[in-house]
C-alpha cells in the first residue's frame, strides 16, 4: 500500500511538472514573438494599461492608479541579459497567469510585469516600469553589542 501511494505521489509530481514545462515553453513562444513583432505586441495589451511610470513609488501606487495608454506605447524590445547588469525571473502563479521581474544586480532597480492568458492567447495586463526598488533590511548579526 505504502509503495502504491508513493508511486502515486510521484507519477502526480510529475505530471505536474510536464504541465508546468509545456505552460512556460507555450508563454516563451508568445514572449519571444511580443518582443520581435510591434504589431503582434499592441494586439496583446490590454489598454489601458494598468502600472507605474517610471519615478513612481509605492505611495503613488497606493494612492492613484497608472494606466498606460496605447497612444503613446513604446514597444518592448528584446533584452539580452547574457551582458548585461540586470537577471530576469519568470514567476508562474497559475497556468494562466505569469510575472517577470527584471532586476539590477545591485537590486536597486527593477521592473514588473504580468502577463495572463485568455482564451489561448496571452496578454500583457500590468507594467510597472524601472523604478528604484526599496532597499532591502540588512540583518544586524551582532545582536545590538
Amino acid at each position: 500500500m505504502k509503495n502504491s501511494i508513493w508511486a502515486f505521489m510521484v507519477l502526480f509530481t510529475f505530471l505536474g511538472c510536464q504541465k508546468e514545462d509545456k505552460v512556460m515553453e507555450e508563454f516563451k513562444a508568445f514572449y519571444d514573438n511580443f518582443h520581435r513583432d510591434t504589431v503582434f505586441q499592441l494586439e496583446h495589451i490590454i489598454f489601458p494599461l494598468e502600472g507605474l511610470p517610471p519615478g513612481g513609488d509605492s505611495l503613488m501606487a497606493i494612492n492613484q492608479k497608472y494606466y498606460w495608454q496605447k497612444d503613446s506605447w513604446v514597444c518592448h524590445k528584446p533584452f539580452d541579459f547574457e551582458y548585461s547588469e540586470f537577471t530576469q525571473q519568470f514567476i508562474q502563479y497559475s497556468d494562466d497567469l505569469i510575472a517577470e521581474k527584471i532586476e539590477h544586480n545591485t537590486g536597486s532597480y527593477g521592473m514588473l510585469r504580468r502577463f495572463a492568458k485568455f482564451d489561448d492567447d496571452w496578454f500583457l495586463i500590468y507594467y510597472a516600469a524601472a523604478n528604484r526598488l526599496k532597499p532591502k533590511p540588512k540583518i544586524n548579526i551582532e545582536g545590538g553589542f
